[in-house]
């Protein structure tokens, strides 16, 4: 990867670092704050990747092993398995507990909530007006005293608390200030929970009715994604949590963590994932400190040409005639140019039928534009990003990737535990088996 010489013990606390903020925290959530930037090109760092960057690792939990040959790689793949659409469930819409259907209908917490938990709505209950994100629209604070215990306890981790809490939440000598919703970001909310549920479980096909209430396919792709809200994850790469990205004057990340996830670790997963295994991966397609997970589901290598040292240097570098030799790895000593498009599912409204019929309207891509680092016989051992800004016969071009991931399952909490019974992370109101239930349920056709 890009970056300092880390010795281990620091690579160490920050590759925990990397997996505590996935797995435990949002991983849609606020960025923090940034510590120095290093310049790793002015000290003459080697970038290669590092242990965190390595793609065994990630081949390593799923007990593969790859292809690190750039030309027996496959030029395209995808995914066997579609992982299917749904909503991110945004935060200030209060995450799982939003009435998608409307007003006069329950949300899916709700619902759960009457059949599961034994709740009881107040006659009044449906008079009550949930908040609504909309400047001057009121709402009944009573509500949130009156709903069931998966609903409240959702609305306060991961909904819209912090908009209605009566204190200054961001900070900004506001109190619950409608035009910001008190510090709640537009694209925070359950991507973290969504990719690895859409990835790991079969699509909810047809409605279940349990106890009189109705389940639609979206209400139990909530209850999926309310209870995968922790994975046992690997991950490849680091979190940049920058406002602004600082480059160099070659266009070059700066920061470590912005940097990667390597460009030769990028090219050997996706290649050996998609491409041989036929297994879909996990990315946060965005490279700042806004964290928009994504399945990606397929890939296609548009060009791929091999080139020399010189010609390397042209595409990295403003002026390479002030470099004698190539300084981002002393391993390299071939190279390949890439321009490679891959695509992703994005996320969809809520709906009252099954999205992955329609798999392909809810493909978007991306393409990126790299160099690939090889030895003599042609095996990838490092990278390097183009800058997307930078002027190319092969036209636009997104910024890279920050990291990488690959879920094996969800973790189910302890809540006897003593950490578990103080602050649970995933719903304690929400079983899994029951959602399961539901779901296996929702694939039998309705006689």
């Amino acid at each position: 990867m890009g970056g300092i010489d880390f010795k281990r013990p620091l690579v160490a606390l920050r590759t925990w670092f990397v997996l505590y903020v996935f797995l435990f925290g949002f991983a849609c959530a606020q960025g923090e704050p940034d510590g120095s930037i290093p310049n790793p090109f002015l000290e003459g760092k080697t970038d290669s990747w590092d242990w965190i960057n390595d793609p065994d690792r990630f081949a390593r939990f799923l007990d593969e092993e790859l292809e690190y040959n750039v030309f027996l790689l496959p030029a395209k793949g995808e995914a066997t398995k579609k992982s299917w659409p749904a909503s991110y469930w945004p935060t200030y819409e209060d995450s799982t507990n939003y009435r998608w259907e409307g007003e006069g209908t329950l949300s899916p917490l709700e619902k759960y909530d009457l059949v599961f938990n034994g709740w009881t709505p107040s006659s009044n209950f449906m008079d009550l007006v949930p908040y609504e994100p909309r400047c001057n629209s009121a709402y009944d604070a009573s509500y949130y005293d009156a709903i069931g215990p998966a609903a409240r306890w959702m609305s306060e981790k991961r909904g819209n608390w912090k908009a209605r809490d009566g204190i200054d939440s961001d900070q900004d000598g506001e109190i619950d200030e409608c035009i910001d919703r008190d510090g709640i970001e537009s694209w925070w909310g359950l991507c973290h929970a969504w990719a690895p549920a859409a990835m790991l479980e079969p699509e909810p096909l047809y409605p279940v009715t349990v106890s009189g209430v109705t389940f639609h396919p979206s209400d139990i792709k909530a209850l999926l994604i309310t209870v995968y809200d922790r994975t046992h994850s690997m991950v490849i790469g680091g979190r940049c949590r920058a406002d602004v990205v600082e480059r160099d004057d070659n266009g070059r990340i700066l920061d470590p963590d912005c940097r990667d996830t390597n460009a030769g670790s990028f090219h050997v997963v996706i290649t050996n994932f998609l491409g041989l295994f036929r297994v879909a991966i996990g990315e946060d397609r965005t490279y700042d400190r806004q964290v928009w997970n994504q399945p990606v589901h397929g890939y296609e290598i548009e060009y791929l040409e091999e080139v020399d040292e010189k010609q390397a240097l042209a595409l990295l570098i403003v002026d390479p005639s002030t470099v004698s030799e190539y300084p981002f790895n002393e391993k390299a000593a071939r190279w390949a140019e890439v321009v490679i498009t891959v695509k992703y599912v994005t996320e969809s409204n809520p709906s009252y039928v099954p999205l992955n019929d329609q798999h392909g309207k809810y493909l978007r891509t991306d393409r990126y534009h790299y160099i690939l680092e090889l030895d003599a016989d042609g095996i990838i051992v490092g990278g390097e990003w183009i800058d997307a800004k930078a002027t190319s016969s092969f036209g636009y071009f997104s910024h890279q990737p920050d990291f990488l991931w690959i879920p094996r399952a969800r973790i189910q909490e302890d809540l006897t535990s003593p950490h578990g019974a103080v602050e649970p992370r995933v719903n304690p109101h929400v079983n899994y088996m029951r959602v399961k239930d539901l779901l296996e349920q929702s694939l039998v056709p309705p006689q």
